[in-house]
């Protein structure tokens, strides 16, 4: 009996026992006073079970009625980890950054609650894991010094975080894995800086606090950071506008030492094709670009892809460019929308030790002037430091069309220290391109490796002042299809594939400091008076005219060579009258060769004659058919056409 009592009395306090240590285990724990200056969550007298944190609870801040407090983070430790199972910040509640380093937070809760940097001029980061159940706040004090946050945690949850500025810079990096997360970054006017470094292979999106993202002013607004992989969405339904002059948007950056002695890829990405809208005036747009940053070799991407209405003003845009690290080899891209309109006194696409492609969505419309003036200057292809690699960039506007103001289009420019190809590549398909100046090929002092510069002229009309090759041993390559082209000198052999060729400013003179090759396609001649070059059109060739394309290949292009007469302001012409169009050293007429008067409503002849050891294409306007011997029938059949054709006749001085 006694031992049975026994048994009996220790089971019943072993009993007690357990609801006592089950009693005294609060799950919930509430800070019900500010952390003092100085303390931390070790403080026992802030939390409802007088207790310093401990793991086995879950902590609560700004929950109701112990609303409106803080808890600090430990001053000035190191990478602190808080103790509890959870914590959660309630819509009253915040969480002070005073740590060094990363505070790592197992659970940690956002619900409604805020973190916010309590100490400047250092980066205190919070990691761990992060659910967001409501909208919640990460705010820099108005101070006068730098307030740097960044978030390392594994997100979940589908609150937004709202991102507040405050202080002079704040920033805010983002650094987490947000796979699991179906919230966004809400920026505030008030950040300085937002660098999304790396969003571990998954996307976050980036939006404003009512109908569109309203930035402006900001200092810096970067995706894929220094060694991270990003990529930023913006929402549909909303516009996005950044800036207001002044800043950067860089898109794949690096500004710091990045890796070691391994060439390691990073990338950034900036989709904003679902925006309504976008604007951004900066004062430099850069993809895939190094400012700065060590030996390391580590390397950003960019790409930026538009939305279907763009406004972009800037001072500089730059896509691929590093004065340090080379840049693997890899594209960087820029894809215009349907319609977008830029301002930017200088463009490069393909920058130092760079590859790069701009480009346009189908049926896309790109206008492009300058931002201080009226013209912009383009380097596509630009290599301006010695360097064992090159640099390639591409222009292909082909699927839709562009309409710019330049001073200068360079197309492949490389120093002579640069080792490896830079190659330079503009095509346009439809739209109008005036530009004062057109360099193909700039080897500036002639060593190193090769470079070549290719305009691709296939619809559209481009008017130049100038189109020249740089010499010293690159490649120049004027590709002309279609379109038309407007040029008052031409430095180097013109091979006309298609298209047509009007001398400058029409009428005018368009000089060619080699051979004109006319295989297919339309020369015209605008004759509104007596006086050559200025009444009339004029083509000077240096070298030797090639009119007409038989004698140059044994299958030549579909369609004849066309010379086009054409009287723009209705220039009462009499029979007679004699024009001068074309002189070079030889001129050599196929078959193909049709002159085309039926604008003048009259017939005009050709024929090639000789002055000062030259020859000169002479148009004489007739009011009948006067054959040479032997082309009857081929009059007849231009006839036939509604073409006028001319006599040739072979006469050298």
């Amino acid at each position: 009996m006694c031992t049975v009592t026994r048994h009996v009395l220790l089971s019943a306090l072993a009993a007690a026992t357990l609801a006592g240590w089950t009693t005294a285990r609060a799950d919930d724990v509430d800070l019900i006073q500010s952390s003092p200056f100085g303390t931390s969550w070790d403080r026992a007298a802030s939390w409802s079970n007088n207790a310093p944190a401990s793991a086995g609870n879950d902590y609560h801040v700004g929950r109701s009625p112990y609303n409106g407090f803080y808890l600090r983070t430990p001053n000035n430790a190191g990478n602190p980890t808080f103790p509890g199972d959870s914590l959660t910040l309630h819509s009253t509640g915040s969480l002070a950054l005073k740590h060094n380093g990363t505070v790592t937070i197992t659970d940690l809760r956002l619900d409604g609650g805020s973190i916010s940097a309590s100490t400047g001029n250092r980066t205190m980061a919070v990691g761990g894991n992060l659910r967001v159940d409501s909208d919640s706040t990460f705010n820099h004090f108005n101070t006068g010094n730098r307030r740097d946050m960044r978030l390392r945690s594994t997100l979940s949850g589908s609150g937004n975080l709202i991102l507040k500025g405050n202080s002079n810079p704040s920033i805010f990096r983002f650094s987490a894995d947000p796979a699991a997360y179906t919230g966004a970054l809400v920026v505030e006017n008030s950040l300085d800086r937002l660098h999304v470094e790396d969003t571990a292979g998954s996307t976050v999106t980036v939006k404003g606090t009512g109908a569109g993202l309203n930035w402006a002013p900001f200092e810096q607004f970067a995706v894929g950071v220094n060694g991270g992989t990003a990529t930023v969405i913006s929402p549909g339904g909303q516009a996005v506008n950044l800036g207001n002059g002044s800043g950067l948007l860089a898109v794949g950056r690096r500004d710091t030492n990045v890796g070691g002695s391994t060439p390691t890829q990073f990338t950034g990405t900036l989709d904003v094709s679902g925006a309504t809208s976008f604007t951004a005036n900066v004062g430099t747009l850069g993809v895939g670009y190094v400012s700065g940053g060590g030996g390391g070799q580590g390397y950003p991407t960019g790409t930026l892809i538009l939305s279907p209405d763009n406004t972009i003003t800037a001072d500089s845009i730059v896509v691929a460019d590093s004065r340090r690290v080379g840049l693997g080899g890899k594209t960087n891209q820029v894809t215009f929308g349907a319609m977008s309109n830029v301002s930017a006194d200088t463009v490069v696409i393909g920058g130092s030790k760079g590859r790069a492609l701009a480009d346009i969505v189908p049926g896309g419309v790109l206008n492009l002037g300058g931002k201080s003036g009226a013209r912009a200057t383009m380097l596509v292809g630009d290599q301006p430091v010695s360097t064992a690699g090159g640099s390639r960039g591409t222009a292909d506007f082909s699927a839709g069309t562009i309409n710019a103001m330049l001073d200068d289009l360079i197309l492949a420019q490389k120093v002579s220290g640069a080792g490896a190809a830079t190659t330079g590549e503009f095509t346009m398909a439809a739209g109008t391109v005036d530009v004062n100046n057109v360099l193909l090929a700039n080897r500036i002092g002639g060593g190193g490796g090769p470079a070549t510069g290719t305009f691709n002229l296939q619809g559209g009309t481009l008017t130049a002042g100038t189109i020249d090759d740089g010499g010293n041993g690159g490649t120049a390559i004027f590709n002309f299809t279609g379109g038309v082209l407007h040029v008052d000198n031409f430095g180097f052999t013109l091979n006309q594939n298609g298209g047509t060729l009007a001398a400058g400013d029409s009428p005018s003179t368009t000089n060619i400091a080699a051979d004109y090759r006319f295989n297919n396609g339309a020369l015209e001649v605008e004759i509104d008076g007596y006086a050559q070059g200025t009444d009339y059109d004029f083509y000077d060739v240096v070298g030797n005219a090639f009119l007409g394309n038989d004698v140059l290949v044994p299958s030549p292009p579909d369609g004849p060579a066309i010379l086009q007469v054409l009287l723009p302001g209705g220039f009462p012409w009499v029979e007679g009258d004699t024009f001068d169009v074309l002189e070079a050293s030889q001129i050599t007429i196929a078959t193909d060769f049709v002159l085309d008067s039926s604008a003048t409503g009259g017939r005009w002849l050709y024929e090639v004659v000789g002055e000062n050891n030259r020859e000169v294409l002479r148009l004489t306007a007739v009011t009948g058919i006067i054959p040479e011997p032997g082309t009857l029938a081929i009059w007849a059949l231009l006839g036939a056409l509604g073409l006028a054709a001319g006599w040739r006749r072979r006469a050298r001085g």
